[in-house]
């Protein structure tokens, strides 16, 4: 189970709070998100969205619960999925991919193909997160 200090909580909450106030003033149909610091989507369920959480994870493939995380809010009503295009675990960077088909789109555009992305400000990463693309 997941726990949360109390001043954290607070503040995730706060967050959270905010992101659905942002999601259905400005009616947005995908949010792209980093630094998420969760490590399950059920502490980021928010009404009518689906959630996907990416957590940042440890060299050995453990979800860390301090900083990182990437994730997708897209709308339960838009056709979409994850993508699953994985980065190689010798990379800092952080990925997730996702395939959605809203409902307007022009003629030649079928759908459309999200990325998050998140890279760390020092290190070797903007070479891998180059070479991943």
């Amino acid at each position: 189970m997941f726990a949360l200090s109390t001043t954290r909580q607070k503040i995730w909450f706060s967050s959270r709070r905010l992101c659905q106030v942002f999601l259905r003033k400005r009616d947005i149909d995908v949010m792209c998100m980093t630094e998420t610091w969760i490590s399950s989507s059920a502490l980021a369920l928010i009404d009518g969205y689906s959630c996907y959480i990416s957590p940042r994870c440890s060299a050995s493939g453990e979800p860390m619960t301090h900083g990182g995380g990437v994730s997708f809010y897209c709308k339960e009503n838009i056709p979409h999925r994850i993508l699953d295009f994985s980065v190689p675990k010798t990379h800092d960077i952080e990925v997730s991919w996702l395939w959605a088909r809203p409902k307007c789109l022009p003629r030649q555009v079928s759908s459309l193909i999200f990325a998050t992305i998140y890279f760390p400000p020092r290190g070797p990463c903007r070479r891998q997160l180059v070479e991943y693309l």
